[in-house]
């Protein structure tokens, strides 16, 4: 964080100032210790929006209790003094592989934007013992005060706190700067959703027009980009699936956003809570910038961003918590290229963190590719069940050119095994091709683990039979809680279908 001392400095200076919330650079304290004005937006929830009851919050499946997005009836926010909503969205603690209806708890979230400097007054409605704001890089060292705690923000961003070394009842805070140039309500070109809420159910864009969320508004339904070109999806509202059915033996998914055969399309700002399914596809879509969405999942099916067969398409400042795979990649109809996975939060309950495969030539195309694809810079908060970066070759596809570069893993606690790096080339239950393909390039550079719930951790490599290969791998710059390069995982290499697996400590520079 920017401003690290004055950011504790400052909330007490204001408060003897009178001037939290209000004029953070107004008259002496501008003068004094010269620092801009802080501006803040809180939206209040929809007033149709109800505050959860017991049965809300008690964990059990969807079959016995509500999935609706409602209001928490424990948990209270003030930012600068300012009371901010805080919703109840589902989440799934059970790591319950395939599971068709998975037991839904319950996990508090809030929005809202600033610039300058905040404080964060959250009440949890328990004892708090000790307490965690993530991700640990942004360095903010929250202060405990009886069923809560205190801290200050200098940067917008995602935030998560989690309490007394548990995951339930984390608190995720979905933070940004205020937005400029707010679509037009009257422009014949913008569906405008003003706060409240809506029953929209499948919002249909057509070429050239945006979609915008304002915030306080939450659209019960999903959004849909089908041969569409020039969209914009955009705003702070909330899209929300609870209110279709997640039964994955009997269910018709509705995912939240999605971009089919579409180019030139924009995804800022929102947030998706409760789908019934996939949250965010892009499908055969090219030019495509998904920016600061942020995504909680705990249903069945419930990958974060899923990409089929798209070019050119960047995911970026994204925070992505999913009840499946949190960052996929595969081919469902043509091939994939240039693909950026860039600056991203990821909560991983089930599944992978940043999976390429299983199905890697679903179209059964001739030749097929998948290539290009850089995941940077992303921070896995918590990787709960299968490995945190996975490619899994599953049809007769050419992985190549695929680069993991500085991935930071707060807690690396799978429990489906010890396995932090899986690339493989297998026959799936998800295979579609009878031959199977290569993977070629794949770069590891700059892999830490602050934390796991295992005292060894592996990465496996390895080919299928004697005839696919996976050639070119290196591993540099690996720190698995402090073990270096070769000691730090055990590395696993089937030496009968793999060539030129490199262990290097140091990462490229």
């Amino acid at each position: 964080m920017k401003n690290r001392i004055l950011g504790w400095l400052l909330p007490a200076v204001l408060l003897a100032l009178g001037a939290v919330g209000i004029a953070f650079g107004a008259g002496k304290a501008e003068e004094v210790y010269r620092i801009r004005s802080t501006r803040l937006l809180i939206w209040d929830a929809p007033t149709s929006m109800r505050t959860g009851t017991a049965e809300d919050m008690s964990t059990n499946t969807e079959r016995v209790r509500p999935m609706d997005l409602v209001l928490s009836p424990s948990v209270s926010l003030a930012v600068n003094g300012r009371k901010a909503p805080v919703y109840e969205t589902n989440v799934s603690h059970s790591h319950l592989d395939s599971a068709p209806m998975p037991p839904q708890s319950r996990t508090p979230v809030a929005i809202f934007d600033f610039d300058g400097v905040v404080r964060i007054d959250l009440d949890v409605g328990f004892a708090v013992e000790e307490a965690e704001v993530l991700p640990s890089a942004a360095e903010v060292l929250p202060e405990i005060r009886g069923n809560g705690v205190s801290f200050t923000l200098d940067e917008p961003g995602n935030y998560t706190v989690v309490f007394n070394g548990k995951e339930e009842r984390a608190v995720h805070l979905f933070t940004r700067f205020p937005e400029k140039e707010i679509p037009d309500a009257g422009d014949g070109n913008v569906l405008y959703f003003a706060p409240g809420e809506y029953d929209a159910g499948t919002v249909n864009l057509k070429s050239g027009q945006t979609l915008y969320l304002a915030g306080g508004a939450v659209l019960h339904g999903n959004v849909r980009a089908d041969h569409a070109e020039n969209v914009t999806i955009r705003g702070r509202g909330i899209v929300d699936g609870s209110r279709y059915g997640g039964d994955a033996g009997n269910r018709v998914v509705r995912i939240p956003i999605d971009l089919e055969v579409s180019k030139n399309v924009t995804v800022e700002g929102v947030t998706l809570l409760n789908s019934n399914g996939w949250v965010l596809q892009g499908y055969s879509s090219e030019d495509v910038t998904v920016d600061g969405v942020a995504i909680v999942s705990s249903r069945a099916n419930g990958d974060g961003v899923t990409l089929q067969s798209c070019r050119n398409f960047t995911v970026k400042n994204c925070f992505i918590r999913s009840w499946d795979d949190s960052l996929v990649v595969k081919n469902y109809a043509d091939n994939t290229e240039n693909l950026l996975f860039e600056g991203n939060q990821i909560w991983t309950d089930l599944a992978q963190s940043m999976e390429i495969g299983y199905e890697t030539n679903k179209g059964y195309r001739e030749n097929a590719v998948i290539e290009n694809i850089t995941f940077r810079r992303n921070t896995v908060l918590f990787n709960l069940h299968k490995p945190v970066i996975s490619i899994h070759n599953g049809d007769s596809c050419a992985v190549r050119h695929i680069l993991y570069e500085d991935t930071v893993v707060e807690h690396a606690d799978m429990t489906f095994s010890n396995r932090l790096v899986e690339i493989q080339i297998l026959e799936s239950g998800w295979s579609t091709t009878y031959e199977r393909g290569t993977v070629e390039d794949v770069r590891i550079d700059g892999l830490r683990v602050l934390r796991s719930a295992h005292k060894n951790l592996t990465a496996e490599v390895s080919g299928f039979g004697r005839t696919y290969f996976v050639k070119d791998v290196v591993f540099s710059g690996v720190d698995v809680m402090g073990r270096k390069g070769a000691e730090a995982l055990t590395y696993n290499v089937d030496g009968k279908n793999t060539e030129h697996v490199v262990i290097r400590k140091e990462a490229s520079k």
